[in-house]
């Protein structure tokens, strides 16, 4: 019996250490896909002209690194298989080097000519001076928002990185096929929309251009939208949301905000005087059930941890409770993401 429990005792010990030892070093799979990037990996397999490429056409492609570290090359792709960006090939005779790459689908949003290409916001997130801050997360907990507006080099990252994801949530939330109708959904009846701190513009140009009968408004800080110009049903108003929102049948926000600002949306909607007024938000709602999307759960809890501001349903209820809305319903159809309607 004793050794029974022993051996049990063992094993646990043993998968115990497994799991530390991988969330401490979990940090290897971001910094190797960082990595990649800064090198131009995915493009230059991408323009190899063939379906896959060798560790030797990836020396000779220009990547600067020294042929003496090619294993070092090796390791860094093999973490990168592992963890899902590109895929081995295995070699048709033996004499032919062991392995070959090929871009795994998750690759080609890595891509600096993809049209929803997710390089810049993963070049901000990863960049030096919001990593660094996790070093003395005990002791200060500041958020990636604050540490941008204290760094305008960064700042220019942020807005690159939003509109990057602005582009991707263009696509799913407005493209025309016969599963999405259900996300189209969201605009139909809405005569004027309104998108609060809409960055460079590029949701509001996507929603324009998809509904040329509704009057689109990107509204941000004056120094966000200026040179901004506008065209046909699309405007860039500049104002502050803290004190007033240009009135409109909908309001667009991809952010939680806080009870005042909603208040302001609020009065936004009644001034405009329009039935089914409602305010549309594009964010997370963490949310521990089963998700559609592999490790969901955890990316949530990750991304909160970046920007200290996801939240859960309960939470977002009490925000609108709050802010005097009368209800709201939750549509988990953007990914990690949900789109939520709000009723005044």
């Amino acid at each position: 019996m004793d050794l029974v429990y022993e051996e049990e005792a063992a094993d646990g010990s043993l998968k115990a250490q497994a799991h530390v030892w991988n969330q401490m070093y979990n940090f290897i799979n971001s910094a190797a896909l960082r990595s990649a990037v800064e090198m131009g990996i995915p493009d230059i397999i991408h323009k190899h002209g063939k379906p896959t490429m060798t560790l030797s056409d990836l020396l000779a492609a220009s990547l600067h690194v020294h042929p003496a570290k090619v294993t070092h090359l090796h390791r860094l792709m093999r973490t990168l298989i592992n963890s899902g960006f590109f895929v081995a090939q295995k070699p048709e005779e033996e004499r032919e080097e062991t392995s070959s790459y090929a871009l795994a689908p998750p690759a080609y949003y890595l891509l600096e000519d993809h049209t929803c290409s997710l390089k810049p916001y993963l070049l901000a997130m990863l960049n030096p001076v919001l990593i660094k801050p996790w070093g003395q997360l005990s002791s200060w907990l500041k958020s990636a928002w604050e540490a941008g507006r204290s760094d305008p080099k960064l700042n220019i990252l942020f807005n690159e990185a939003m509109a990057s994801d602005a582009r991707l949530v263009a696509k799913v939330l407005l493209e025309k096929d016969k599963n999405n109708s259900r996300r189209r959904s969201v605009f139909e009846g809405v005569s004027s929309i309104v998108d609060v701190g809409g960055g460079y513009g590029i949701m509001t140009k996507a929603i324009a251009a998809e509904f040329p009968d509704m009057d689109c408004t990107n509204f941000n800080l004056p120094h966000e939208v200026a040179g901004l110009d506008g065209v046909g049903n699309l405007k860039h108003v500049p104002g502050d949301m803290f004190e007033r929102i240009p009135p409109a049948h909908a309001i667009l926000l991809k952010d939680e905000e806080c009870v005042k600002i909603l208040k302001k949306c609020k009065e936004a909607i009644l001034k405009n005087e329009c039935e089914g007024g409602k305010v549309i938000i594009i964010d997370m709602v963490v949310n521990d059930q089963q998700q559609l999307i592999p490790k969901g759960f955890e990316t949530q809890l990750y991304f909160d941890m970046r920007m200290m501001c996801s939240v859960s349903e309960k939470e977002w209820a009490k925000l609108f409770e709050d802010a005097g809305f009368s209800g709201y319903k939750i549509n988990p159809m953007l990914g990690l993401r949900s789109v939520i309607e709000v009723y005044p």
